[in-house]
């Protein structure tokens, strides 16, 4: 049983089954709403998702979809795999290149992922309560809610849905031995690998530990349809590299410097940390407030009487040591790297509370059990209201570029706000220094597909403007570079951005 009761002794009235129907959509809505609100609002990002998009817009405009491109050059930088590059491409081709196009990917798997745990926590462990709780707690962990994860066109959302997914058919296929949980979890390996190339890997000593300490170990090695759904699961990838490679030479030994030992033996750039980094981190503020929740949680589970939850919250618990394990023994340390433990960890705790919610049950006079899952949900409900509502707060506090971590912060937001309230414009002119700018860029290829040409200048050719050009300045330092040049006249301004009307030289 769980906090929602669905073991009842007689069938209900219809009208109470509606009204319990009716509940249930009302609680999904609830803890789905944060992964889409305010989604279509917050620009682009620069730190992956700007570099993505451009990809994305490059290969449904080339029709190339093996090769990614960035900036019309092959990407050997990022070399994963372009599942996600074709899914934004697809939305692209739907919806235009918008911020919306690159996120519905990553939305849709953060959805898929939070209506999993529901789903499966009801229909394997028969205890709704317990996914509602994980689905509750997952979308109230700032670092699932975080840039680079379930709000952006990154790659983490859907290399956790895949890995999620994974995670629960490996587990029931061991409890049913049912072959289609064998075949989930061989697509599942084989598109996390096509996500995110060998990181989808990082967990899978958990699966081996985790069958060792079942007994379980010899038995799938007898199993021919276990190896088989392996190597199809590998072949996938394997295909595709090779493809990939005998396309474009030199694509391969892009990938094993990148991802099969570059970011393992070296930091890149100043992403450097001791090996406790993301320890630190988890209980500082990834997790918060959730963090004193877990060792309580497992404590619980590990004395609950059913079978089912312990076995799975060993898998789980297996998952989060390899994981972190693996990634504080890299010497590249990047914030969004745990972030496949996130529902993980909600699972063990929604799994706990449902627990504890079940024992007190046990002490409660038969006279209030009708009313034991209203309670319950009242409960949860308190339990999650202000996370939640720090959460919310959070979202629309982004909507001006608060979290992103480039110098460009603000160019999605200005450019999008400075040509809506321009639409007369048809070239302007960004003065913009060198460096790495991918979410000018973006914009600058979305732009030009609506007929607006956005012209980047760097600041030694800043002397070249004709009389009535616009010209948009990213900083105050060049702004007031400009118009030591120019007589030129402010039309816009919001943050470090200004644009100018070019009246003539001084």
């Amino acid at each position: 049983m769980s906090i929602v009761d669905t073991k009842i002794a007689t069938r209900p009235p219809r009208s109470l089954q509606i009204l319990r129907l009716l509940g249930l959509g009302l609680l999904l809505g609830i803890v789905l709403f944060p992964l889409v609100f305010d989604l279509h609002r917050i620009p682009i990002q620069p730190w992956d998702e700007a570099r993505m998009a451009l990809s994305a817009h490059e290969m449904y405009e080339s029709g190339n979809l093996l090769i990614t491109t960035y900036v019309q050059q092959p990407d050997l930088w990022n070399t994963k795999p372009p599942l996600l590059v074709w899914l934004q491409a697809a939305m692209i081709g739907l919806l235009g290149p918008t911020e919306l196009a690159i996120r519905i990917p990553s939305a849709l798997a953060a959805l898929a992922t939070v209506l999993f745990l529901v789903g499966f926590s009801a229909r394997a462990l028969r205890s709704l309560g317990a996914g509602l709780a994980a689905a509750f707690i997952l979308v109230t962990i700032p670092g699932y809610m975080a840039p680079h994860v379930a709000r952006t066109g990154d790659y983490d959302a859907l290399l956790i849905w895949w890995l999620v997914l994974g995670l629960a058919c490996f587990f029931q296929y061991l409890e049913t031995n049912r072959p289609r949980y064998l075949v989930l979890w061989g697509i599942a390996l084989a598109a996390a690998i096509m996500t995110k190339g060998v990181a989808a890997l990082l967990g899978s000593p958990a699966l081996v530990l985790y069958v060792i300490l079942r007994g379980k170990l010899l038995t799938l090695l007898r199993q021919p349809r276990v190896w088989l759904v392996l190597a199809a699961a590998l072949a996938v990838p394997a295909l595709f590299y090779a493809v990939r490679e005998a396309a474009l030479p030199g694509y391969w030994e892009a990938v094993k410097l990148n991802e099969l030992g570059g970011r393992f033996s070296t930091a890149l750039g100043p992403h450097a940390g001791p090996w406790y980094i993301y320890l630190e981190s988890l209980r500082d503020y990834l997790l918060d407030p959730w963090t004193y929740w877990i060792f309580p949680a497992l404590v619980v589970l590990a004395l609950d009487p059913r079978p089912a939850f312990r076995w799975l919250t060993l898998l789980l618990t297996l998952f989060i040591i390899c994981w972190l394990t693996v990634i504080s023994s890299a010497l590249t340390k990047l914030e969004w790297y745990p972030a496949p433990v996130y529902p993980v960890l909600a699972w063990i705790i929604g799994m706990a509370l449902e627990s504890v919610f079940q024992r007190v049950r046990q002490w409660l006079p038969a006279s209030t059990r009708p009313w034991q899952p209203l309670a319950g949900v009242v409960l949860l409900l308190a339990l999650v209201a202000l996370p939640y509502k720090v959460t919310i707060e959070t979202i629309i506090a982004q909507r001006h570029d608060s979290f992103s971590w480039a110098e460009d912060k603000g160019a999605g937001s200005f450019l999008r706000r400075y040509l809506r309230e321009h639409p007369d414009f048809r070239q302007v002119y960004i003065v913009y220094p060198e460096g790495y700018h991918p979410t000018l860029l973006f914009y600058i290829s979305a732009f030009r597909t609506r007929g607006i040409e956005i012209v980047p200048v760097l600041p030694k050719a800043i002397q070249q403007f004709e009389p009535g050009t616009e010209v948009i300045v990213a900083s105050p330092e060049m702004r007031d570079t400009l118009l030591a040049a120019y007589q030129a006249v402010p039309v816009y301004e919001q943050d470090q951005y200004t644009a100018l009307q070019i009246q003539g030289r001084k």
